[in-house]
C-alpha cells in the first residue's frame, strides 16, 4: 500500500532539451528514489510512448505513455487506448493530402510517413529521442495507434488541421518545435493518472503532479495538488497550486522537498 502518489511529466520537467539538458539530474535522481522509500509511487506521464523512454525510466513504479492513452502499474495495464480505424484512417489521407507529416505512435515503435522530413528529424535531434525505435511507415507497418504526432513547415497548416479535427482529436503543440501531439479527443494524461489511482486504490488528496506544459494541465487537475515548473504555460499556471523551478534549477527535486515528501 502506497502512502500517495507523486505523477512526473518528463520533457520541461525531468529533462529540457532548450537547455540540453537530456537525462534526469543526480540530484533529482536521488530525490525520486528517497520518494520511493518513503513509501510514495512514482510515477511517468509523459507525452512518449513506452518504446522510447530514456534507460532512467527504471527509476519509476508507473508509467502513463502517449498522454494518457496508455497506463500500466503493479504489473498491470490500466488502459491502452486506439484511435478508431475510421477515424485515422480519414487523418491520415488529410495529412498526406496537405503535405503534413505525421508518425502513429504505439507502446512498441513509431511509425513516420516521411522519416526523412526536415522538421520530424529536427524534433528527433532537440530531444534525443532513440531513433532506434521508429520506423518507416509502410503497407506492412500496424496500421493503428494510440496517438499522432504531427511535423508542419508552416504554421498556417496546423491552424487549418485543429480547425478541422480539433471535434476528434485534442492537439497539443510541442514548445519549441514544429510539431504537435495529436490525441484521442478526451483521452488525457490526467485519464491515466485517474485509472491507475483507481487501479492501486490511492485516495486524491494523496496525489500530487509536476508538469510544464498544456498537455500536463488535466494531470495537474485531477490530482489532490498539481505543480508547475518554473518554465510554464499560462494554463499550467492557473492550474497549479505551487510552482517551483526550472529543470536546470532542479525544479522537480525543489517540489518534493517544499511539499515535505522527502
Amino acid at each position: 500500500m502506497y502512502s500517495g502518489a507523486v505523477f512526473f511529466d518528463m520533457d520541461g520537467t525531468l529533462v529540457d532539451g532548450r537547455d540540453g539538458i537530456l537525462s534526469i539530474t543526480p540530484y533529482t535522481r536521488e530525490a525520486i528514489l528517497q520518494l520511493r522509500k518513503n513509501g510514495y509511487l512514482a510515477g511517468l506521464a509523459t507525452g512518449r510512448a513506452v518504446c522510447y523512454l530514456p534507460d532512467q525510466a527504471n527509476l519509476f513504479d508507473c508509467f502513463i505513455t502517449s498522454n494518457g492513452a496508455y497506463a500500466q502499474a503493479a504489473g498491470k495495464v490500466a488502459c491502452n487506448c486506439f484511435v478508431e480505424e475510421q477515424t485515422l484512417l480519414c487523418v491520415r489521407a488529410y495529412l498526406e493530402e496537405r503535405g503534413i507529416n505525421y508518425l502513429l505512435e504505439l507502446q512498441d515503435g513509431c511509425y513516420v510517413y516521411d522519416i526523412h522530413e526536415y522538421w520530424y528529424n529536427q524534433m528527433m535531434d532537440r530531444f534525443g529521442w532513440d531513433r532506434s525505435r521508429f520506423f518507416p511507415l509502410t503497407a506492412q507497418s500496424p496500421q493503428k495507434a494510440n496517438k499522432l504526432m504531427v511535423m508542419y513547415d508552416d504554421m498556417e497548416k496546423l491552424y487549418c488541421f485543429q480547425r478541422d479535427f480539433g471535434d476528434r482529436f485534442d492537439i497539443t503543440e510541442q514548445p519549441i518545435n514544429q510539431s504537435a501531439d495529436v490525441g484521442i479527443h478526451g483521452i488525457s494524461k490526467g485519464y491515466g493518472v485517474k485509472k491507475v489511482m483507481e487501479l492501486l486504490g490511492i485516495p486524491r488528496e494523496k496525489t500530487w503532479a509536476i508538469g510544464d506544459a498544456d498537455n500536463d494541465l488535466e494531470m495537474l487537475k485531477t490530482v489532490g495538488c498539481g505543480v508547475a515548473m518554473g518554465r510554464h504555460t499560462q494554463a499550467v499556471a492557473q492550474a497549479a497550486k505551487l510552482i517551483t523551478g526550472t529543470v536546470r534549477e532542479e525544479g522537480a527535486a525543489r517540489a518534493l522537498q517544499t511539499l515535505h515528501l522527502i
